[in-house]
This record gives C-alpha cells, sequence and structure tokens, in this order.
C-alpha cells in the first residue's frame, strides 16, 4: 500500500496543473481574507471565522484538480485490491491537499502582528479542514470513478461541491419546512464544517464527516468491483450490511448533540441565563432580520449576526427566524414606524466616494408587541439584547432611569447619545431636576427615590442639593456620579475653572470614602488628536497644515473588567479611596476602573492648568506624582457586596455628543457609553445581565499596529502570506522536475 501511495504521490508531484492549483488555492484563501474580509480597513479584525470559512469554496475547484492528477482510471488494474488501490490514491490527494493547507497558516501567524488571534479556534477551524478536505477528496474520487470522461468528471465534482457548500442557505430565504431543511443541512458540507471554523468542537459534525467520507470510499469500491464484474453474491450481502449499518449510525448520530464552544467567550453558545428567559416563552416569538445585501461585502462579520440569531432561534419550538432584504420602499416605511432608520455608510473606489443607507436590524414580535435591536454590526453582544428584549416583552415592563444635567451642558444637545444608548439597553430613561431647580412639572431627583440616578456634572449643585443627594444614597438611592471638581470650556480654549459649588459636592463625597485630587490627571497612554490650521501666505490661496499631537489630559484607559475594550477619558480627575471615612457610615468603597502605571498628576503653574494641547507636556517633568490612580469605584453597604449605592466616574465630559465624535474616527467609538452601561447593571443588581453583556471580552481589534506602522506592516504581510509560499511551490515544482529529468537520463543510460 505504501507503494501505491508513493507512485500516485510521483503523479501529482509531476503534474504541472496540480502546481498551478496549489498557488491559486493558497492565494485565493490569503486575498479573500485580507482584501475580501476588508482586514486592513476600520471593520477588520482578527475572528478567524470568516477565514476558515473560505475554504470550502476553495476546494470547489482545487480538490477535483487534484484528484485529476491522480490519473485514477490507470491504476485499477495493478495487483492490489480495489480498496487498496482506492485508499492509496485518495490518501496520496488528501496528503497533498493538507501540505497545502498547512502553508495558509501563514495568515493567522500573519494577523498576529496586527492583534490577538484565538489559538482554540485556530486549532479548532484546522481540525475541521483537514476532516473536510478528507471528505471533499473522496467524494471526488467517487464522481472520477462514477464519469469516464475527466474533464466531465472535474466539471461534475465542482459542481456537486458548489451545491454542497451552499445548500444550507435556502432554509434561510424560504419556507422548506422543518423536515427538509433538516435534509438540506444535512447534506451540505459547508454548513456541518461551519461549527469548525466558528471554534465549536461538535461531535456530531466530526462523526458526519468521518462517516461521510467512509460511504464515498466504499461506493467507489463498489462501483469499481462492479465495472470488474465482481459482486457475486457474497459481495451483494456484505454491501447490504454496510448500507443498513450505515443508515443506523446516522440514525443514531442525528441525536447526538455534544458540543464543546472553545472560543474565549463562547460567544457562539447559549448561556443558562438566556435558556431560563426563553423556557419562560408561551407564545410564538418572530424574529426578523433585516439585512442590505450591500452590507454582506462592507462589513462581512455580520454573517455572524444572522448565524447566531439562527442558533438562539433554534432552542424553542416557539420562536421562528427569517432574513429579509429591506431593498424596497415599503419595507424600508415599515422599518421607520418602528423607530429604525438606515445607517449611512461611505465606500469608496478608485473614482469615487458614495455614501450608502444600509440596515441591520433585528425586529422581535411577541403577542402583538415589538422590540428592536436598531443596528448590529457583530455578535459580540447580540445574545444579551435579544435575553432583555425577549424578557420586557414576556414581563410588559421596563425598567426607569433618571439623569440630572448639573454643568452647563444640557442632554438634549450635549449628551445626545445617551437616550438612545439607555433604550438599546432596555431602559426607559428620563430628566429629572436638582431640588433647587424643581417644579410642578419638572420633579427632584429625590422624589423618585426607586429609581437609579445618572448624575452628569456638579457645578450646578447648591450645598442644599448636595445634602439631598447625599441623604438620597443614604436612606438607599442608587446613583452613578459623573464628574470632576472642576469645568473644562469645551466651546473655546478648554481652559479649566472651579466654583464653590464643585468643592461643596467634592466634600459630599468625602462621606463614602471618594477623595478627589486637586489636580489634573494626565496619562502616557492617551488618545493623538489631529490639530488643522489654514493660513494665507502672501495674499495666496489658504494652506491647510496638519499637526498630529499626542495629547497627554485625554487618557486612553487599557482594557479592564467593566471597561473590556478599554475607553478615552477627557480631562479626568483622579481620586483616592479611603475606607476608614467610608465606615462611619458602614460604607466601604472598591476601585473599578484606573488609568496605567505611567499616567502623572499635572498641578497648576502660575494658578491655572496648563491644557493647551501644544503647551501641554507629554511626560512629567519634575516631582508630579507619579503611578497609576483611580478614576472610577463602586461604593456599597458594609457586609452587603450586593447592595451597591454609589459609582463615582471622575469625567463628566466623556458620555458628551462633541468629545465622542472628536476622539472617533471612521467608526463611533462607543466605549464609555458601554462602561456606563456595565455600572448601571451593576448598580442596578443585574448582574447576570452584566455577565451577558462582557460575554465576548476577546480583544479582536488591530491595535497592535500604529497608523505610521500600518503600511510597511501590510507590504509584510503579503510577503509572508503569498510570496513565500510561491517561492516555496515553485521550488518544490523544479526540484521534483529537476528529479524526473535525472531519473529519465539514468533511465537512457541503462539502456
Amino acid at each position: 500500500m505504501n507503494k501505491l501511495m508513493f507512485r500516485f504521490l510521483y503523479r501529482i508531484s509531476h503534474s504541472f496543473p496540480s502546481y498551478i492549483a496549489h498557488g491559486i488555492f493558497i492565494s485565493y484563501i490569503a486575498l479573500q481574507w485580507f482584501i475580501g474580509q476588508r482586514f486592513f480597513t476600520v471593520s477588520g479584525n482578527t475572528d478567524l471565522h470568516r477565514f476558515f470559512a473560505a475554504f470550502p469554496f476553495a476546494f470547489i475547484l482545487y480538490v477535483p484538480l487534484l484528484v485529476s492528477s491522480a490519473r485514477i482510471k490507470k491504476q485499477w488494474s495493478f495487483p492490489y485490491s480495489t480498496f487498496e488501490i482506492s485508499v492509496s490514491a485518495i490518501l496520496s490527494v488528501f496528503c497533498v491537499c493538507l501540505a497545502a493547507t498547512f502553508l495558509t497558516m501563514t495568515v493567522p501567524f500573519a494577523i498576529c502582528i496586527f492583534g490577538n488571534v484565538e489559538w482554540s479556534q485556530f486549532f479548532c477551524g484546522y481540525l475541521g479542514i483537514i476532516l473536510f478536505s478528507f471528505c471533499a477528496v473522496s467524494f471526488s474520487f467517487l464522481v472520477f470513478t462514477l464519469i469516464e470522461n475527466t474533464a466531465a468528471a472535474f466539471v461534475t465534482s465542482a459542481i456537486c461541491l458548489l451545491a454542497c457548500n451552499s445548500i444550507h442557505n435556502i432554509p434561510l430565504y424560504a419556507d422548506t419546512g422543518i423536515l427538509v431543511s433538516f435534509l438540506i443541512k444535512s447534506i451540505s458540507f459547508a454548513w456541518n464544517f461551519d461549527a469548525f471554523a466558528k471554534g465549536i468542537l461538535s461531535l456530531k459534525q466530526l462523526i458526519y464527516f468521518l462517516l461521510a467520507s467512509v460511504f464515498f470510499i466504499f461506493l467507489t469500491v463498489v462501483k469499481v468491483e462492479g465495472l470488474k464484474g465482481n459482486c457475486n453474491e457474497s459481495f451483494r450481502k456484505i454491501t447490504r450490511l454496510f448500507l443498513v449499518t450505515f443508515v443506523l449510525l446516522c440514525s443514531a448520530c442525528s441525536f447526538i448533540n455534544i458540543k464543546i464552544d472553545l472560543t474565549h467567550s463562547r460567544k457562539f453558545s447559549i448561556t443558562e441565563y438566556s435558556k431560563k428567559i426563553i423556557s419562560n416563552i408561551s407564545e410564538p416569538v418572530s424574529i426578523t432580520y433585516y439585512l442590505s445585501s450591500s452590507l454582506k461585502n462592507l462589513y462581512p462579520q455580520v454573517k455572524d449576526v444572522s448565524d447566531y440569531l439562527e442558533t438562539f432561534s433554534s432552542a424553542s419550538d416557539e420562536i421562528s427566524f427569517r432574513i429579509v432584504n429591506p431593498s424596497n420602499q415599503d419595507l424600508q416605511k415599515k422599518l421607520e414606524d418602528y423607530g429604525i432608520n438606515g445607517q449611512p455608510i461611505r465606500t469608496n473606489s478608485v473614482s469615487s466616494s458614495t455614501v450608502t443607507n444600509v440596515y441591520s436590524a433585528v425586529v422581535i414580535d411577541y403577542l402583538g408587541m415589538t422590540e428592536t435591536i436598531p443596528f448590529v454590526l457583530s455578535a459580540a453582544t447580540l445574545e444579551f439584547d435579544l435575553a432583555q428584549k425577549i424578557n420586557s416583552l414576556i414581563e410588559e415592563k421596563k425598567p426607569l432611569v433618571q439623569i440630572v444635567c448639573a454643568n452647563s451642558l444640557s442632554v438634549e444637545n450635549d449628551y445626545s447619545y445617551l437616550f438612545p444608548y439607555l433604550k438599546s439597553l432596555g431602559y426607559i430613561p428620563f430628566v429629572s431636576e436638582l431640588p433647587s431647580k424643581a417644579s410642578v412639572q419638572n420633579k427632584s431627583f429625590s422624589e423618585f427615590t426607586e429609581v437609579p440616578l445618572i448624575v452628569l456634572g456638579c457645578e450646578n449643585f447648591t450645598r442644599e442639593d448636595t445634602k439631598i443627594l447625599e441623604e438620597f444614597i443614604l436612606d438607599g438611592g442608587r446613583a452613578f456620579v459623573a464628574t470632576q471638581p472642576y469645568s473644562v470650556n469645551l466651546k473655546d480654549d478648554w481652559s479649566v475653572s472651579q466654583s464653590n459649588n464643585q468643592l461643596y459636592f467634592a466634600r459630599m463625597l468625602f462621606t463614602f470614602g471618594i477623595y478627589f485630587k486637586s489636580t489634573l490627571t494626565a496619562d502616557i497612554s492617551n488618545f493623538r488628536i489631529t490639530m488643522v490650521s489654514d493660513s494665507n501666505t502672501n495674499g495666496n490661496a489658504a494652506d491647510k497644515k496638519t499637526e498630529y499631537l499626542n495629547y497627554s489630559l485625554w487618557p486612553v484607559l487599557r482594557p479592564q473588567t467593566f471597561a473590556p475594550d478599554g475607553m478615552t477619558t477627557f480631562w479626568p480627575c483622579a481620586f483616592d479611596v479611603d475606607n476608614e471615612v467610608a465606615e462611619m457610615e458602614n460604607f466601604y468603597a472598591v476601585p473599578m476602573l484606573a488609568t496605567s502605571t505611567a499616567a502623572w498628576q499635572m498641578d497648576k503653574t502660575d494658578g491655572k492648568f496648563i491644557t493647551s494641547p501644544f503647551a501641554c507636556p507629554a511626560a512629567p517633568e519634575g516631582m508630579e506624582q507619579k503611578g497609576q490612580f483611580n478614576i472610577g469605584a463602586v461604593v456599597a453597604k458594609k457586609g452587603n457586596a450586593d447592595d451597591i449605592r454609589l459609582i463615582v466616574f471622575g469625567d463628566q465630559y466623556a458620555f458628551s455628543t462633541p468629545m465622542i465624535a472628536y476622539s472617533s474616527s471612521e467608526a463611533m467609538d462607543f466605549r464609555s457609553l458601554e462602561y456606563l452601561g456595565n455600572s448601571l447593571l451593576l448598580l442596578d443588581g443585574k448582574k447576570e445581565l452584566l455577565e451577558l453583556k462582557n460575554k465576548a471580552t476577546f480583544n479582536h481589534s488591530l491595535y497592535k499596529i500604529s497608523e505610521t506602522e500600518f503600511p510597511d506592516a501590510v507590504r509584510k504581510t503579503f510577503l509572508v502570506c503569498l510570496l513565500m509560499p510561491m517561492v516555496l511551490i515553485i521550488s518544490t515544482g523544479f526540484y521534483f522536475s529537476w528529479r524526473r529529468r535525472i531519473l529519465l537520463n539514468e533511465k537512457v543510460d541503462c539502456k
């Protein structure tokens, strides 16, 4: 059998088309990931799901080309059994396919230059590729055995593989019924492989590929034995026994549902919390995913959204799921009635730049009531959104949250993202007033003792207002306070001022063990701002000048427990935690958010803080206090960690619309709002929902490479992933060609 394998390997290694197939296969995998999946754009990430999803389609032409190069039909006359010849040929092609597959590993290793790779997903994905390729090779050998003409066999094999990789999409767009849908997915290679591509080790899918491969090999042997005229009664009995055994095994495997989600955050699994909510569904729930077809090309990761929605809906017979393309005006008008508007996405080509309105919205219907997820691009927080939306439909109520804006900004204009974000969390937000400004129409926050309170700034707090807030918290109220003991002039020169009211408020926080510093907090880990200026020279047209500055007073926080993706802060004020003071009122405070260890405290110079980006120091210059500083803390009742009364965040501007817009690039940076959402759920005692919200905590962003390093990293990536494999393939081809020429010359000399 080894001699047979070497003979087949010899034929493949001396086949010129096979080398072309290797080059096209490896190039397609690399280019489909880096170019097709827009890896080098703002939507690029290191999640390998879409990388592995390209392999089934790459095998459509690649595998039939390799099988045709083995020239199996010429080998049936060898003095070996049909089974030995078939298995040897299949294993030979499989080994060659495996060698080319291993060359594609340069792509995941190159991705490590840009960000983090989930190695569990890497190993699981390549395990699936090994199983898939063996099954595809076995199937192609069967087709080449059934069809005499090589060209016809190649075309038929490619068409069949294309069908097997696409047929599973039919139930998503047509009502095929449960039985037909099950049968369609059962014969789809790509659908069964997708679990491995996601990072899920599924015993059912593993057995599926093994059984399918054995079945195709068996049919190949039966066909060849039939051509040889060896189908006697004994052979027919063995065939029938095998078929009966195969059917019984397939039936038994349909009941196997053992899956291990190997992704870091178990993001493709449904948690027990969600299962508990799903079990409470007593009437049909309809989930409709409105997805623009153009968005699939711009953001390929929306495929994960549809995949997870399908997985979620399969958890209960009461949940139905469908995908709709909102391409016509009637559907778009219907979505507007739901409060869903198309999102403008800029697309660039060589000659033009256009803005396209796209939809990626989820609508959930239950007993005539509707909940929506207006726009979703990834499955990171999708389970959280689905769980809390469905739960609110079942319970027919939503929690309240009140907001007090106590600085010179307004909720409507300057915190315009706040209301939509809180609504997306399932809350009903409303604005309340300070007691000193309350009226019959606008009630004080102190009247809503059961409703959690968000405080933005403190300069409008009078001494009496401050005392009422303290009593509100001491009496059982819950508050999230985002403030500094000073104000920054956002609309002019970013100058810093301080009022007596802010000092009163800071002193009130002493009660809970929070002691604000009288400095500004700066950090070497900071936001790089873009300064643009126009200047006229000698009456000529304006000369536009751009300068990039690392602004130390806008610290960028690294990923932390309550800010899993990190966040940008603006002139934050650090504070110390003193639990000896907090214990006097039976409280204790725990830090929850901190700067990097390279931060420092900036004092006043000549009686004022220097905030100009051009004059602000980029690093500590003297005897400043240095180290890691707290800018967020949780205050709870002593002896009861679940009774959280207060969360303090030393930044009132991180949630403001102008600062979010200023610090965002191509995609809006809502990480500060995510931190607010995490804090609110913690404050509201919804720890299970908080864990669900932060379920997907693995950082898939391209954070390792700066903008200046990006072009050089791209060149190195293509060098490693394309040029090096091509050089290896060409060198191998030349080597075998050279060896063949030597062998031919030796034969001539012998004659």
